[in-house]
């Protein structure tokens, strides 16, 4: 989910040549992009549609869109009888120091690429753990296997993740 025009996917199959992937996105030009270099994806809005997924999955990847919908708990209410092995979520940090810096000084987190309003959700390392955990505990609940710090300052992001990443990538069952 949210794959964009491909790239994640055709990684993946060059590391793991018997992967059979499928991607959707609710960009028609990154879907277009993505078939036009062998990708098989389609168009799909996942926070209105969340009934069109059908299909059981080995792992479910949301990448970078949670935060921008304004119903991800329908999504993950959604996918939890669709997969066997997990889901790898990908989530900006709100709580990264550079964005610290910004508070400090008096203007909000940056946290965008063209306009404020592309993030709808925005999560720390502990309220995601938080979500995860017990925003469905009365059906089912998600637990965290492992996280894995991206971008921000090397090494310091691996040893305080919620202060040095920008980001995280999230394997949880």
């Amino acid at each position: 989910m949210g794959c964009g025009d491909g790239s994640f996917i055709l990684n993946l199959q060059r590391l793991k040549n018997n992967i059979t992937a499928e991607g959707v996105d609710v960009s028609e030009n990154a879907i277009q992009i993505a078939k036009s270099r062998g990708v098989n994806a389609s168009v799909l809005d996942i926070s209105s549609n969340t009934d069109k997924i059908k299909d059981k999955f080995d792992y479910i990847v949301i990448a970078e869109v949670l935060e921008h919908i304004v119903n991800p708990e329908d999504v993950m209410t959604v996918i939890k009888d669709k997969y066997t092995k997990g889901v790898i979520i990908t989530i900006p940090n709100i709580a990264w120091g550079f964005y610290r810096l910004r508070l400090l000084f008096g203007k909000f987190p940056m946290d965008w690429l063209y306009h404020p309003g592309e993030h709808i959700r925005f999560w720390s390392l502990p309220d995601v753990r938080w979500w995860l955990t017990q925003a469905f505990a009365d059906d089912f609940t998600y637990e965290i296997v492992k996280v894995y710090p991206r971008g921000g300052l090397p090494l310091f992001n691996r040893l305080w993740p919620n202060l040095f990443a920008k980001g995280f990538v999230l394997l949880i069952k």
